[in-house]
C-alpha cells in the first residue's frame, strides 16, 4: 500500500511538473501578439463590435500567470459615431498559478489605467450598449440547460467542492466616463476617476477609495467627490455593508461664496437585498454650517420603499447657510435674525413622499412644533400642522431704506417732511409662485408690522400662484378677529385682497400700528369691518394703490392731542374780541363716535363721523393720505346746554390738518369770521329795512338781501 501511494505521489508531481513546463513553453515559445487577429474575430462575432489592440499583449509567469494589454479600444454601436465605446490604455490581470492546482483562483491587482467609457442615448432613446446586452441575453438563454459536470458533483447534484475565491484588488488611474442624453440634453463628465481597493474576499471586509471629478449641465454640477468605507460583501446572501463610509465633496460655482461649497456624509450602511432590508446608521451630513444627525431603517427597498428613522439637526446660522448657497440674504431689521436655528423629528418617507412627525423647531427665541409631509415629491406637495409659542415677525423683514426729504418729489405742507415708504420687496414672488401647500398654523403670540395679536389661528391654501389665508382668526388689541387674506401672484404684479372683522378692540394701539399721526391719538373700544384690496410687492406701491371701504363704531374714547371743546372757546372768543381761554387739557372725551370711510388710491375718506358726548356734538369730514403722511380733516363743534342736547351757542368748525408727524389744530378762523359777518350784516340790515318798511314787508326784502350777502359772502 505505502508503494502505491509512492507511485500515485510521484506521478501528481511528475504531472506538475508537466503542466508547469507546459505553461512554461506556452509563455516563452508562443507570442501572444500572434493571436491578435483570431481575439479581434471572436470579439466581432460576440459583440458585433470592432476590437482594435494597437499595443503589445504579454504574458507574465511564475509565481503569477499574467497577462497584459496596451491600447485597447471597442468600436461604439451603429449609428453613434466614430468615437469609440470604450477604450484602455493600459491592463494588467495575474493569477497565481500554484493554487489553481488546489481549485483555488487568487487575482492578483486588477489594474486599469486610461479608461474612457463613452455612453449615450439617442434621440430615439436607444442607448449604445443595447446590442450588447441583447447579444449577451440571447447567449444565455442558448446556455440555459448547460450539461450537468458529472466529474465534480455528487449523487445530489451538488458540487463537493466548495471554490475559494480571491482577488488582491482594484487599481483604476487615469480614467473617465461620458454620458449624453440626446433626448433631454444631457450630459455628465466624470474625469480623474480613481478606484482603488485593498484584497477582495467574500471572507472579510475590504477598504473601498472612489475618487473622481464630474462636471454636468442637468442639473448643472462641476466638483470632485471622494469616497472611503470598508466593504463586506456577500454575493449568495446578498447583503452588502458599507462600515466607515466616508463621502466629501466640493462644488464650483461663482455663486457659492468663495467660488465653492463643502459637503461630507460619514455614516455606516448595510443592505440586504434578499430580504429589501436597509439601516443607516450614525448618519452625519454636512453642508457648510449645516449638520444633519440621524439614523434610517428601509424595507421593500426594491419594490415599495418604505423608510423610517429620526433627523436631528443641530443649531446653526442660517444666513450664513445661504450666503455660502449663493442667496444671501439683504440685510434685516434685526442683525441676529436667523443666527439660531434647529429642528429634530421622526422621518417616514417613500420613493416619491416624505412625514416627519414629532417635529420640534428652534428659530432664534421661537419655538416650534407639530408636523408636516411631502406628499409628492413630484408636485412639491406639502401639508403641515405647526404651533408657533412667539414670533416676532418684524425682525426677519428686509430693514428698511429711507429718505428724510421731500416724498417723492411731492412737497408737504408741514415743518418735517414725511419719510419716503420702502422700496425694497415685500414678498418673494418666484417662491410664492411655485407654492403647492395646505395646512393649519398656531401661534401664541404674533408682532408683525407694529400689530400685536395672540391666540392666532389660520388655515392656508397655496396652489398655482393662488395663496388664501382663510379662514384666520385672532385676538388682537384686547378684542377678536376675524378675516381672510388672499394674494395673487399669477400676475406680474401681486394683487392683495383682505376681508377684516374686529370686535370689542382698543382703538389706540391698533390706529398707531397703521397711522402713526404722532400728536393726534384715539381711545376707546369698539367694532372696526374694513375690506381693502391692493397690488405691488413695495411699501409704496402697496400704500399707493390702496383701496377699500369700512366702517367704525367707538365707545367711551378719548381724543388724545385735541381739546375741542377748548377751540370752540377760543373761536366764540375771536368773535365777541375777547382773549382766548386757557386750556384746560390736551384731550377730548366722548361717548361715542361712528363713522364710514373709502379707501382710493392709498388716501382714506370720510364725510359722516359724527362723535357724540354730553357736553358737545360733532361732525367731521376730510382725508388722510398714506401717500403723502399728510392729515386734512373738518371737524364741525356744537356745545350743548347743561343736561340737554340743545344747542348752545353757534357751531364752531375746526380744522386739523398737517403731516402725520406734526398735526396742527385750530379753529378755522376765516369760516368763523364770514359766519359772524353774515350774522351781524344780515341782522342790521334786516332791522333797517324793516324800520322803512315796516315789518313784514322789511323782513321779506331783508331775507332777499341776505340771501344775496350769504352767496356774495360765501353759505
Amino acid at each position: 500500500m505505502q508503494k502505491v501511494i509512492k507511485i500515485t505521489a510521484s506521478l501528481i508531481g511528475l504531472l506538475i511538473i508537466l503542466a508547469i513546463a507546459a505553461v512554461v513553453c506556452l509563455v516563452t515559445l508562443v507570442n501572444p501578439n500572434d493571436f491578435k487577429d483570431q481575439i479581434t474575430a471572436k470579439v466581432a462575432a460576440s459583440t458585433g463590435r470592432q476590437l482594435n489592440i494597437n499595443g503589445d499583449i504579454k504574458w507574465s509567469f511564475f509565481p503569477w500567470l499574467g497577462l497584459q494589454l496596451n491600447q485597447i479600444s471597442l468600436s461604439n454601436a451603429k449609428g453613434f459615431g466614430d468615437q469609440p465605446f470604450a477604450q484602455i490604455a493600459h491592463a494588467d490581470v495575474k493569477v497565481q498559478l500554484l493554487p489553481l492546482f488546489k481549485g483555488n483562483i487568487n487575482i492578483g491587482k486588477l489594474a486599469l489605467d486610461g479608461l474612457q467609457l463613452n455612453l449615450m442615448k439617442n434621440a430615439q432613446g436607444i442607448t449604445n450598449w443595447q446590442d450588447l446586452t441583447t447579444r449577451a441575453q440571447a447567449q444565455a438563454d442558448t446556455n440555459d440547460n448547460p450539461p450537468a459536470n458529472t466529474a465534480s458533483n455528487d449523487s445530489s447534484g451538488k458540487s463537493t467542492h466548495k471554490l475559494k475565491f480571491a482577488i488582491e484588488g482594484i487599481d483604476i488611474n487615469n480614467s473617465s466616463i461620458s454620458w449624453e442624453d440626446q433626448q433631454k440634453g444631457q450630459t455628465v463628465k466624470i474625469s480623474d476617476l480613481a478606484v482603488q481597493t485593498g484584497q477582495l474576499s467574500m471572507q472579510s471586509a475590504f477598504p473601498l477609495s472612489v475618487k473622481f471629478n464630474i462636471n454636468s449641465n442637468q442639473p448643472a454640477v462641476n466638483g470632485n467627490f471622494a469616497l472611503t468605507s470598508d466593504v463586506t460583501g456577500d454575493l449568495a446572501g446578498q447583503i452588502y455593508s458599507f462600515q466607515n463610509l466616508k463621502l466629501t465633496s466640493t462644488l464650483n460655482d461663482k455663486a457659492f461664496a468663495g467660488g465653492k461649497l463643502d459637503m461630507s456624509l460619514q455614516g455606516n450602511v448595510k443592505a440586504n437585498l434578499a430580504k429589501e432590508n436597509l439601516t443607516i446608521d450614525s448618519l452625519n451630513a454636512k453642508i457648510a454650517n449645516l449638520a444633519i444627525h440621524g439614523d434610517i431603517q428601509g424595507q421593500q427597498i426594491l419594490s415599495n420603499l418604505q423608510l423610517q428613522g429620526q433627523i436631528d439637526i443641530p443649531s446653526f446660522n442660517l444666513k450664513q447657510l445661504l450666503a455660502a448657497l449663493g442667496h444671501p440674504l439683504p440685510a434685516r431689521q434685526d442683525p441676529n435674525a436667523l443666527t439660531q436655528v434647529s429642528a429634530k423629528g421622526d422621518l417616514q418617507g417613500t420613493a416619491n413622499s416624505l412625514k416627519i412627525d414629532q417635529f420640534i423647531a428652534k428659530l432664534d427665541s421661537t419655538n416650534i412644533a407639530g408636523n408636516f409631509a411631502v406628499t409628492d415629491f413630484s408636485k412639491k406637495a406639502l401639508v403641515f400642522n405647526f404651533n408657533i409659542d412667539q414670533l416676532d415677525a418684524d425682525k426677519y423683514l428686509a430693514a428698511p431704506t429711507r429718505m428724510a426729504s421731500a416724498n417723492n418729489g411731492v412737497l408737504i405742507s408741514s415743518a418735517q417732511a414725511a419719510p419716503a415708504p420702502s422700496n425694497q420687496p415685500l414678498l418673494p414672488v418666484d417662491m410664492l409662485r411655485q407654492l403647492n401647500m395646505q395646512g393649519r398654523l398656531a401661534i401664541g403670540s404674533l408682532h408683525l408690522n407694529k400689530l400685536d395679536a395672540t391666540a392666532i389661528n389660520m388655515q392656508l391654501n397655496a396652489q398655482n400662484g393662488l395663496i388664501n389665508l382663510a379662514p384666520l382668526s385672532a385676538k388682537l388689541y384686547a378684542g377678536n378677529y376675524n378675516g381672510s387674506i388672499r394674494i395673487d401672484v399669477r400676475g406680474k404684479t401681486p394683487v392683495i385682497a383682505t376681508d377684516n372683522q374686529l370686535t370689542g378692540i382698543q382703538i389706540e394701539p391698533l390706529t398707531q400700528s397703521l397711522i402713526n399721526i404722532t400728536k393726534l391719538q384715539m381711545t376707546g373700544t369698539g367694532n372696526l369691518n374694513v375690506n381693502i384690496t391692493t397690488q405691488g410687492n413695495t411699501e409704496a406701491a402697496v400704500i399707493k394703490n390702496l383701496n377699500g371701504k369700512g366702517r367704525i363704531g367707538l365707545n367711551n374714547g378719548v381724543l388724545k392731542g385735541i381739546n375741542l371743546p377748548y377751540y370752540v372757546r377760543v373761536g366764540r372768543a375771536l368773535i365777541n374780541g375777547s382773549s382766548p381761554p386757557a386750556k384746560d387739557s390736551d384731550q377730548t372725551q366722548f361717548g361715542n363716535l361712528t363713522g364710514t370711510f373709502v379707501i382710493t388710491n392709498g388716501v382714506f375718506n370720510n364725510n359722516d363721523l359724527l362723535i357724540a358726548a354730553p357736553t358737545f356734538q360733532a361732525k367731521g369730514s376730510g382725508s388722510a393720505n398714506l401717500v403723502s403722511q399728510y392729515l386734512n380733516y373738518r371737524i364741525v363743534m356744537q356745545l350743548l346746554e347743561t343736561g340737554t342736547k340743545n344747542p348752545q351757542g353757534d357751531a364752531i368748525p375746526v380744522n386739523i390738518s398737517g403731516n402725520f408727524s406734526d398735526v396742527s389744530v385750530r379753529p378755522d378762523v376765516e369760516s368763523i369770521v364770514k359766519q359772524e359777518a353774515k350774522k351781524r350784516l344780515g341782522s342790521t340790515v334786516t332791522k333797517e329795512l324793516q324800520k322803512q318798511l315796516g315789518n313784514d314787508t322789511g323782513k321779506q326784502v331783508g331775507d332777499a338781501v341776505n340771501s344775496v350777502i350769504n352767496q356774495f359772502l360765501g353759505n
